[in-house]
């Protein structure tokens, strides 16, 4: 009864923070995640060189890329996109 409704609810709750927290969600929302060839994660456009190679992590597969132009500008805060 109310026992177990109650339990229900709170796992849902507990479900959703974990999705919440999951690296890869973003995926599924058409980001991306950049790494250089060390594995490490690209934050910062001055973080690559042109002709450097990268994979770019998608919700559905991965491609390797070379940069060809690195522009700098303010990050989050320059909504302008390409």
């Amino acid at each position: 009864g109310q026992f177990l409704e109650q339990t229900k609810t709170g796992l849902d709750i507990l479900g959703a923070r974990l999705l919440a927290l999951d690296p890869y969600a973003p995926l599924q929302r058409g980001y991306s995640l950049v790494s250089k060839e060390d594995g490490s994660f690209v934050r910062d456009a001055k973080d690559m060189h042109p002709g450097e190679r990268m994979h770019i992590l998608l919700a559905k597969g991965r491609i390797t890329a070379r940069a060809e132009e690195i522009e700098e500008d303010q990050g989050c805060t320059d909504h302008a996109l390409p």
